[in-house]
């Protein structure tokens, strides 16, 4: 932690599992220009540990904050108590294969303090292109937000990858959950508050996408289900036909309107897509558990009542809580 100085931006991360699943997004977060501005904010399931994580992996940042949770069944919802413990006035909430980078979070932090944006996302690009199937998944995700993106306000950003005002946040904060699934509408309720969206094209963030097509039908028909939630799970084979029927023929659509880039292979999202398929734990003898105790460990239940820990690890009566209250 850098003492006496409180963040500029909190990162917020999930892993269901080990350290090693969010590993290198870190390792991208501890490569920004303003790493001492930055929070890193891990949810982690509260049987979980963050055992395999080395001391120096850790560095560098304002602060490192936990945040225990029950299971993790819904990643997107779980990275609701995150942001609700983040301390820094911008919050963003990063995938586990996406990597900013080393500019983002100084662009980022920037964009939101002169255009009071109320949530942003960068510009998208593919860190494995050398697959055609993870060219459509990329476009099918972030297309309207892939290189060259249009800078400045937009009607809608991306859903993943995203920046938030933490103050925009606030009136939402015993909402988070529902409003992060997916179709939750957490961006039509910002706009509803008179917040602005905006997209920011002169940063970027690599993004690993599925490259076979069994994982994409995987992928989006998972993600069929968690937009359709309880409403789709009883409903008849008729009705969920045609939407098994459009998951392959999107992908195809958009593999059709794939950009030339996708044939040609990119030596930097080569190398960022080798760092994201490669999943090993790092060489020399394991970390012992202790090195969980050098970080800041606060149950979700308590978030509210503590608020954000202060220099000395204390509640600073300064910051203003996500529900407006004064700490």
């Amino acid at each position: 932690m850098t003492a006496g100085t409180e963040p500029a931006l909190s990162a917020v991360l999930v892993t269901a599992d080990r350290f090693s699943s969010i590993r290198r997004t870190v390792e991208h977060l501890r490569a920004q220009t303003v790493a001492n501005q930055v929070e890193l904010v891990i949810v982690r399931d509260r049987s979980a540990s963050l055992v395999d994580a080395a001391p120096e992996e850790l560095l560098g940042f304002n602060r490192v904050t936990v945040v225990e949770t029950g299971p993790i069944g819904n990643v997107d919802k779980a990275a609701a108590p995150g942001m609700r413990a983040a301390s820094g006035p911008v919050v963003a909430v990063l995938e586990d294969h996406a990597y900013p980078e080393p500019g983002w979070a100084e662009t980022m932090i920037r964009a939101h303090r002169d255009g009071g944006w109320a949530a942003t996302c960068s510009e998208y690009v593919n860190a494995n292109p050398a697959s055609p199937l993870s060219w459509a998944n990329l476009l099918w995700a972030y297309g309207a937000w892939t290189r060259p993106a249009r800078d400045g306000e937009a009607p809608g950003i991306a859903r993943h990858n995203v920046a938030f005002s933490r103050d925009a946040l606030a009136p939402l904060a015993d909402e988070l959950e529902d409003l992060l699934g997916r179709g939750g509408g957490l961006e039509a309720r910002l706009r509803e508050a008179g917040g602005r969206l905006g997209v920011v094209s002169s940063t970027h963030v690599a993004h690993i996408n599925p490259s076979r097509l069994r994982s994409t039908i995987q992928l989006r028909f998972s993600a069929g289900r968690l937009r359709t939630g309880p409403a789709g799970a009883g409903a008849s084979m008729a009705a969920k036909g045609p939407m098994l029927l459009r998951v392959p023929a999107g992908a195809l659509r958009r593999l059709a309107r794939c950009p030339p880039q996708c044939a040609a292979r990119s030596p930097a999202g080569n190398a960022a897509g080798r760092r994201g398929r490669d999943r090993r734990r790092p060489r020399g003898p394991r970390p012992h558990r202790g090195h969980d105790r050098d970080l800041r460990v606060r149950p979700d239940a308590a978030r509210d009542r503590l608020g954000p820990p202060g220099p000395r690890g204390g509640a600073d009566p300064r910051r203003r809580s996500l529900t407006g209250a004064r700490r």
